[in-house]
């Protein structure tokens, strides 16, 4: 499992490398007085935006690899397996285009359960995951709804223990806002390993190169 696994693992590392690669383009830019702090922010946004997609087809091709029988192991069990992808996807959909993965708990794991004995791969994520993944969604539906509830809820279930300047707390400042100094990283790098890191547990592969 690991070894098919750890090309999907290659496949998100590389979306991420992606993104890094324009995150540190237009800190350049803004050194050089060619974006605002406005504008800069904006990307963040966008890029954490984009980073969570690639996340999210992450954990929808580990599922249907697993569920269709493309990837094999002793250790998954899927209580059907459906060979074609096609009616896998109209299965596990019930009908609809597109799936939610998050909540995770909510979402991922509910499927999990019934596709899988014991949801594994994916219950395998312990307690010390579950506030991280929660916590990216928050996030999420901060930039992508901007309502007032979705603030809200950032707001109190992210921001409520973090000192942060006023302009820090709007979700595109945030993520650009200083995780820590030394080695300086931003909270968005910080996300985006965070990431990587409940990857590598569902897949059990070792930590590869970012």
């Amino acid at each position: 499992m690991a070894k098919a696994l750890i090309d999907f693992i290659s496949k998100l590392n590389h979306g991420f490398s992606i993104l890094e690669k324009t995150r540190k383009r237009v800190e350049f830019l803004f050194s050089n007085g060619d974006l605002t702090r406005k504008e800069i922010e904006q990307i963040y946004g966008t890029l954490f935006l984009n980073a969570f997609i690639i996340f999210e087809d992450f954990l929808e091709e580990t599922f249907f690899s697993l569920v269709t029988g493309k990837i094999d192991s002793p250790k998954v069990k899927p209580k059907i397996i459906i060979k074609n992808r096609k009616i896998a996807r109209e299965i596990v959909f019930s009908g609809r285009g597109y799936v939610d993965w998050f909540p995770y708990e909510e979402r991922t794991l509910k499927l999990a359960n019934v596709f899988f004995k014991k949801g594994l791969p994916f219950t395998i994520l312990d307690s010390k995951d579950s506030p991280v993944l929660k916590r990216l969604c928050y996030i999420r539906n901060a930039l992508a709804h901007k309502s007032t509830y979705s603030l809200g809820l950032f707001h109190e279930k992210v921001l409520s223990s973090v000192p942060l300047t006023q302009r820090e707390k709007y979700p595109t400042s945030f993520l650009r806002s200083y995780f820590r100094l030394s080695p300086a990283q931003t909270r968005y790098e910080l996300y985006i390993l965070e990431m990587m890191n409940v990857a590598i547990k569902l897949c059990k592969v070792k930590q590869v190169a970012f």
